[in-house]
C-alpha cells in the first residue's frame, strides 16, 4: 500500500516537473534575443536613412531619367515601383523642386515586414512618400506619394472631376437620343432596298412575264348582243300595235269622238 502511494507521488512530481518546463520553454522562445533587437535596430536605423536619400534621387532626377525608370519598371514588370513613378510624375507639376526631409520612420508589423513614412517639403506644398519593404528587404512592396493639399485644391479638384463626370453622362446620352432618332431611317433603307430589289426582278425578267406583271388586266364591260337587241323593240312594236287595234275597236263600239290622229274621246261616267 505505502509503495502505491508514493509510486503515485513520484508520477505526480514527474508530471508536473515536464508541464513546468514545457511553461519555461514557451517563456523563453517567445522572448527577442539581445542580437536579434540589435539587428531590428540596425535595419530600422538603416531604412530610416535610405529610404529619405531614395526619395530625394527621384525628386531630383530630370524627366528623360525619371520616364527610362519608369521604362525599366515596366520592362521588370515591378508593378509597385511603375505605379509609384507615374504617380509621382503626374504630381511632379503640383510639387515642384525638392527642398528637404524633415522626418523619417519606420515601423515592421507581424509578418516582418517594413513601413517607412517619409515627411519631405517640396517647393509648393509637401508630400508624404511611404515606402513598404519585405522582411528579407529585398523588394520593395509599397511605394506612394501624397502631395498635402489645402481644402480650397480638394474642392476645385472635386468640382472639376464632378463638371467632367456629369459631361460625360449627358454626352453619353445625347449620343443614345441621336442613335435613337437613326431608327426611323432604317425603315426608309429597307422600302428603298425592297424597291431596288423589285425594280431588278421585273428589269430581269422575260418580255412576256414583265407585261403580265406591268399590265393589269382591262375591266370587262357587259355588251348587249345586237340580236337580242333587235328582238327587244320589235316585240315593244307589236304589243304597242295590239293596245291601239284594240283601243280603235272599242272606240267605235262606244261612239266616241274621234279625233285627227284616229283616237276617239268619250267622257267618263258611273254607272
Amino acid at each position: 500500500m505505502k509503495k502505491r502511494i508514493t509510486k503515485t507521488l513520484l508520477f505526480l512530481l514527474l508530471l508536473l516537473s515536464v508541464l513546468l518546463s514545457a511553461c519555461g520553454r514557451k517563456k523563453e522562445s517567445g522572448q527577442i534575443s539581445e542580437d536579434q533587437q540589435r539587428l531590428i535596430a540596425q535595419e530600422k536605423q538603416y531604412l530610416e536613412s535610405f529610404a529619405p536619400s531614395f526619395l530625394e534621387d527621384i525628386a531630383r532626377s530630370d524627366e528623360n531619367s525619371l520616364s527610362e525608370r519608369i521604362r525599366e519598371a515596366k520592362k521588370n514588370k515591378d508593378a509597385v515601383s511603375y505605379n509609384g513613378l507615374v504617380n509621382f510624375q503626374n504630381s511632379r507639376e503640383r510639387l515642384g523642386e525638392f527642398q528637404s526631409v524633415e522626418s523619417s520612420e519606420a515601423s515592421q508589423d507581424a509578418d516582418g515586414n517594413w513601413t517607412i513614412l517619409v515627411n519631405a517639403v517640396f517647393e509648393k506644398r509637401k508630400l508624404l512618400f511611404t515606402l513598404g519593404v519585405d522582411e528579407k528587404m529585398t523588394k520593395l512592396t509599397e511605394m506612394s506619394f501624397l502631395p498635402d493639399y489645402t481644402m480650397a485644391e480638394k474642392l476645385t479638384d472635386a468640382a472639376g472631376n464632378l463638371l467632367v463626370g456629369m459631361g460625360t453622362v449627358f454626352a453619353v446620352l445625347i449620343f443614345i437620343a441621336w442613335v435613337i432618332s437613326l431608327f426611323r431611317y432604317v425603315n426608309l433603307a429597307e422600302q428603298n432596298v425592297r424597291e431596288r430589289r423589285e425594280k431588278r426582278r421585273a428589269i430581269d425578267a422575260p418580255p412576256l412575264a414583265r407585261s403580265a406583271v406591268k399590265a393589269p388586266p382591262e375591266p370587262v364591260i357587259p355588251q348587249k348582243e345586237s340580236g337580242a337587241e333587235e328582238d327587244d323593240e320589235l316585240l315593244q312594236a307589236v304589243i304597242a300595235a295590239a293596245i291601239a287595234a284594240y283601243e280603235e275597236e272599242r272606240g267605235e263600239r262606244e261612239g266616241g269622238e274621234s279625233l285627227h290622229n284616229g283616237l276617239r274621246v268619250r267622257s267618263i261616267r258611273r254607272r
